[in-house]
């Protein structure tokens, strides 16, 4: 026999996996298009959590500053038209590469929680395991941004817990018309950049997705053989040593993560000419990949 309560937890754990399983891939009868702004369509890939009189919409429409959403497209350029938020978002400006035109805004979920709430449910339609979008204030949003025309525009985010030192990501998301643009693999390097400036090592929350997974020992990877590329340079083979917890203290890399990589080495997947090769790590192979990695840092997005 089950007891009572084995039998409400049962029941709250289903009523769960069917909420999570109705988000899955957006079915007919829920958003299937954002109009982001006035320049994107863009497909929704995910039935997100919108209030149910947005719901039903084949397309949603939603400011591309300020993330405020409408059933109506001329609903959403007269805001457009006013929007509080029409030069840059909320919050501190952090980082600027004027290079590159891109900047950085850091903004509390606590000081402005509309903001990153409307964030959030935007993001939910391209995040299968994106949940929270009403919870916001334990959250430190980074807003990715490019300037242009006059305003900062922004392209993504990604989220940290503030008070939660061990982790410096939650979760990422780039706008997908923004992709394949090195603006994820950007919003990374910039939260392991806080974890050093803290003085922390630290990771992203787990568990992975299959892509997370892959995105970031790739990352991980790049990081490590750039800075024995590097290191190399200067000293020479030879005079070179490492120690698992000075490779922790030079990229801001837990140790566990450290060593996940270097495992990941002995069969390092790397991409050149468009090509994909498989490569047993040795100090040639380190010299040629590093190059490339470094010549791929100092190009511009």
């Amino acid at each position: 026999m089950y007891t009572q309560s084995a039998i409400k937890i049962f029941d709250k754990v289903q009523a769960t996996i069917r909420k999570l399983k109705q988000r899955r891939f957006s079915p007919s009868g829920s958003i299937q298009w954002v109009k982001l702004g006035g320049s994107y369509k863009i497909k929704a890939w995910y039935s997100g959590n919108y209030p149910a009189e947005y719901s039903n919409l084949n397309t949603i429409y939603v400011c591309d500053v300020c993330f405020s959403y409408f059933s109506h497209g001329p609903s959403q350029l007269r805001h457009m038209t006013k929007c509080p938020y029409w030069f840059a978002p909320p919050g501190d400006e952090v980082y600027r590469d004027k290079m590159n035109g891109i900047s950085v805004f850091e903004v509390f979920g606590e000081v402005d929680p509309m903001y990153c709430s409307n964030l959030c449910r935007l993001s939910m339609l391209w995040l299968e395991n994106k949940v929270v979008y009403i919870d916001v204030e334990p959250f430190v949003f980074y807003v990715l941004t490019s300037f242009s025309n006059g305003c900062f525009r922004p392209l993504g985010y990604f989220s940290k817990q503030k008070d939660f030192l061990t982790n410096n990501l939650c979760c990422f998301c780039v706008f997908p018309c923004y992709q394949s643009r090195g603006y994820g693999t950007f919003m990374i390097d910039f939260s392991y950049m806080l974890s050093r400036l803290a003085g922390v090592p630290s990771g992203p929350e787990r568990p992975f997705s299959a892509h997370g997974s892959y995105v970031y020992r790739k990352y991980w990877c790049d990081k490590l053989i750039h800075l024995i590329y590097t290191k190399v340079l200067k000293t020479g083979w030879d005079n070179l040593h490492l120690r698992i917890e000075d490779l922790v203290k030079e990229t801001g890399i837990q140790e566990v993560e450290v060593i996940e990589a270097i495992t990941d080495l002995c069969s390092y997947e790397w991409a050149s000419n468009k090509k994909t090769l498989t490569v047993h790590i040795t100090s040639e192979a380190i010299m040629e990949i590093g190059k490339y990695i470094h010549q791929k840092n100092n190009e511009s997005f």
